[in-house]
Order: structure tokens, then sequence, then C-alpha cells
């Protein structure tokens, strides 16, 4: 990571063929309070990846596949799904794909005055909504879940 003034610059270098899905489904920059941070996915090389979806499917699989792709391994990932048509009928008829994560809080150090260690505390969910692109080619817009699990 480098920085220079208010913005960070981070290259994420992808193996085991996560690099091109990774490209696709992250965003290339978003805000973090009153930083900017920009994100390039590179390949083992440290060639830049051009952010791209899988050819040859319809939309909503081209982005199942590269969410599945580009998140194979991560612990906090559980899954991701169609949730066109599901069973009972979604309500929230915008998203084509629900996008599903552990129960869990993740935490870093980002100057947050409001935390007596001037960490962020959030959701794994919200992490992820952060920096994840939420609508994709095709009128595909994606939700961010949390994994639904009952307690006996």
């Amino acid at each position: 990571m480098r920085q220079e003034g208010a913005n960070y610059f981070i290259d994420i270098v992808a193996v085991d063929g996560t690099s091109y899905p990774l490209a696709a489904i992250l965003k290339t920059s978003y805000d973090m309070g009153n930083i900017k941070v920009h994100v390039q996915v590179l390949d083992r090389s440290g060639k830049p990846i051009k952010p791209s979806l899988p050819v040859g499917t319809d939309p909503v699989n081209a982005v199942l596949q590269a969410i599945k792709g580009g998140l194979a391994g991560n612990e906090y990932f559980v899954d991701a799904i169609n949730i066109v048509g599901t069973s009972p009928p979604n309500p929230r008829s915008q998203w084509q794909i629900a996008v599903i994560f552990k129960k869990s809080v993740i935490q870093f150090f980002n100057d947050d005055i409001s935390d007596y260690y001037s960490n962020l505390n959030a959701v794994a969910e919200d992490i992820f909504a952060d920096v994840m692109n939420s609508e994709y080619p095709g009128e595909v817009k994606i939700t961010f879940t949390t994994e639904n699990t009952k307690s006996g």
C-alpha cells in the first residue's frame, strides 16, 4: 500500500485463478471516511487485471461465477445464490443475487475517533458491501447478507 496525500493505493496480487473474478467484483476506488482508497488487482507477474465478467453466460450467472471465483477460499464468504424466482418469493425483487457471509465482526484501525482504540468494528457483510460492486452489466444487482443460523 502506498499513500499520496489523502489517497491510498492498494495492489492486490491474486493467485490460484482468482485474479480475473476478483478484479470483476471489487470496486476500483471507494471512500473511507476522509480518505480515498484505490484498488488494483494484479496477476502473479504484477500485470494489472482489467475488470471483466465471464463471457458466454447470462448476466446473472456471469456475476455469480465472478463472485464465487473471486471469493473462493475467503474465510468470511459462505455462498452467492440466484434469488430470482425463489420460494418463498423474494419481496426485494430489485436484487438478483444474494451474497452470504459468516456472522462475524471485522476490526481494523482506521483512526475512528469514536472508538477508544481508533478501530472500526463492523459486521463482515458490511465491510464486503463497502468494497464490492453491487451493480453489474445486464442490470444485475446484488444484496449482501449474513448467514441464517438458528440457535437450538
